[in-house]
């Protein structure tokens, strides 16, 4: 195939769109042009991965007889796949707007496209323009191996760019004669900085561009194990890491706490987030732009989209938290893949903070974290705990009415773990296996086993779990008692087995699993489960737990339902402890609050 090299000279004043970029990447919120340069080149990399394995960029110093060059290499990637065409049909496409997300090749070489980055956080196309805004010239060379097996390169400039890309030995011989760089092997794409400013070569010597790249990608390293190395010509000078405070704190019990995959409400799951604090002689960075900004440090509660870190979600000076714990408080967050779709059109060209904080998607967000990171610092004697009022006692008198009316069908019923919403401080399930099938019988010299779950939204993380067993007298006995940690807001244990001999002989054993926390007696939880050991089974008042699980009300602050309003969602749980199937009818009534004997509808 002939390569078309002639020049193809811009239409727009393409200097003026850089400088003005590089304006936007030194005002607040965003954090300078280096912190800039360092999460658009790797969010442009890390967004364009074959997979999490084997993924790595390097940042590279380069002198040589071609000149001064700083190279940034991603390595396990796509590569500028697509087709190479021409400028004149990539203006044409890009104003159908039809070049879809798999023309990297094409959106790499447009002005105004993102790069077709689908796994990154980019969105705008502006993160490109920063390889021309830390050049003196305005000038980068590139070139792709790609997974299709094709090779291009080309260069982009402020005044043109050629018609089409090089491809094959044509590509190797232009990125020789231009930079002395051999091909690139790997599969990827490199891009070759004419010229660096100075401001980027001094950061990459002194530590202050992997400094950077660790406050912004650390989740990255922490879950995948990603490399990103940094060079001066051939010496290894950094490799990017975990923060060392957070490495320190992070995992410690006494100052680091974490929940994962905590679902608020449908569309709305968060995957991970977590908090820590430091000790009083192990203060967090300050900001690292400005004095002024509180944006971007380690010292701030973040969240992260798509591994990215964007901007901060709670101003500590809005917790009313004593000035010497400001700079001792750290947090992340990351939500779900439906979630981000949601957030990434809400912030500004820079991706350094949200644009609107009124829309519901931020301030699900924002209570969410406020709500929890209250809770830790209160735990942490950090701030003054608030007194708790139950927002759901109304509901709990109505479903403590329609218990009573239950029990008039013989049903004795659990609501003990009723909260508003989906959020509930603790519950404890239990999975049983009993050996007789059919049955919850133990016989002699056989024996049953039992595990539990426990899942949590609150921040205490020691516990003490009894098991407990009662007789058909009410006599108790306790089979174990052991304190556990949860760090996370999920544990389960291992199976336990019972024999025989454990349980209250020739009787019908209660078995009780009580947690406890030991921060706050009051938080504790309970699952029971009947086991009848030497005697017949009998159907008895902890086979059937109703328990209203969640109500979605049209104003939840208040409670009140205004005319032509409607309560969104009533779910109600049975638990079925029978081991066998059963057929349930449920049934529910509207009363007048005022009057407990009136009914005004049966629903």
């Amino acid at each position: 195939m002939n390569i078309e090299t002639e020049r193809r000279h811009r239409v727009s004043n393409f200097r003026n769109f850089v400088e003005n970029t590089v304006r936007n990447y030194s005002t607040q919120p965003a954090c300078g042009l280096v912190h800039g340069f360092q999460k658009d080149s790797i969010q442009n990399g890390w967004g364009h991965r074959i997979n999490e394995k084997g993924w790595k960029m390097i940042f590279r110093y380069v002198e040589n007889e071609k000149g001064k060059f700083f190279v940034v290499e991603d390595i396990g990637c796509t590569g500028l796949i697509g087709k190479n065409y021409s400028t004149d049909e990539i203006e044409k496409l890009q104003v159908k707007n039809l070049l879809g997300p798999n023309e990297k090749l094409a959106r790499f070489s447009s002005l105004y496209n993102s790069g077709g980055n689908e796994d990154g956080a980019g969105l705008y196309g502006l993160g490109k323009i920063m390889y021309q805004a830390v050049s003196r010239d305005y000038l980068e060379y590139f070139d792709s191996n790609t997974v299709e097996g094709n090779y291009v390169a080309n260069y982009v400039d402020v005044e043109d760019t050629n018609n089409r890309a090089y491809e094959g030995k044509q590509a190797v011989d232009f990125i020789k004669e231009k930079t002395n760089l051999d091909k690139k092997e790997t599969k990827g794409t490199r891009i070759i900085i004419v010229n660096p400013v100075d401001e980027l070569v001094n950061a990459l010597r002194s530590g202050e561009l992997v400094n950077d790249i660790n406050e912004t990608w650390w989740r990255i390293i922490e879950k995948y194990n990603a490399t990103i190395e940094l060079y001066d010509g051939d010496n290894l000078l950094f490799t990017a890491d975990v923060p060392e405070v957070y490495k320190k704190y992070y995992g410690d019990n006494q100052h680091f706490y974490i929940f994962h995959n905590l679902t608020l409400e449908p569309g709305y799951r968060i995957k991970n987030f977590g908090f820590m604090y430091t000790d009083g002689d192990d203060e967090l960075d300050l900001p690292l732009y400005s004095q002024d900004s509180e944006n971007h440090l380690l010292g701030n509660i973040a969240y992260y989209r798509k591994d990215m870190k964007i901007g901060n979600i709670v101003e500590l000076d809005s917790l009313n938290l004593d000035s010497k714990y400001k700079n001792r408080i750290s947090g992340f967050l990351e939500v779900d893949a439906e979630w981000e779709d949601k957030l990434k059109d809400n912030e500004d060209t820079t991706h350094y903070r949200i644009a609107s904080k009124n829309k519901k998607d931020y301030q699900k967000m924002k209570s969410a974290l406020t709500r929890y990171l209250n809770e830790f610092l209160e735990m942490k004697g950090l701030k003054k705990k608030a007194k708790y009022v139950d927002p759901n006692e109304d509901l709990k008198e109505l479903a403590n009415d329609l218990t009573d009316f239950l029990k008039d069908c013989n049903l004795d019923l659990d609501l003990s773990t009723i909260n508003s919403g989906k959020i509930k401080p603790l519950q404890i399930v239990c999975n049983k296996e009993y050996p007789n099938e059919g049955l919850r019988t133990v016989e002699c010299e056989q024996s049953m086993i039992f595990k539990y779950k426990i899942t949590k939204t609150v921040t205490d993380y020691n516990y003490t779990v009894d098991i407990i067993f009662t007789d058909s007298n009410g006599n108790d006995k306790i089979y174990s008692s052991k304190d556990i940690i949860i760090n996370s807001n999920e544990y389960e244990s291992e199976w336990i087995e019972v024999s025989y001999d454990d349980f209250w002989p020739k009787s019908r054993n209660l078995v009780k699993v009580l947690i406890t926390s030991k921060e706050n007696i009051k938080t504790k939880t309970a699952c029971t489960f009947p086991v009848f050991v030497g005697v017949d089974e009998t159907k008895d008042s902890e086979d059937i737990v109703f328990r209203l699980n969640d109500i979605i009300l049209p104003n939840p602050d208040t409670k009140r339902i205004n005319y032509n309003e409607e309560i969104e969602k009533i779910e109600l749980k049975i638990i079925n402890n029978l081991n066998v199937d059963f057929t349930a009818g449920v049934s529910g009534f509207i009363q007048d609050v005022n009057d407990r004997n009136n009914t005004i509808d049966v629903i």
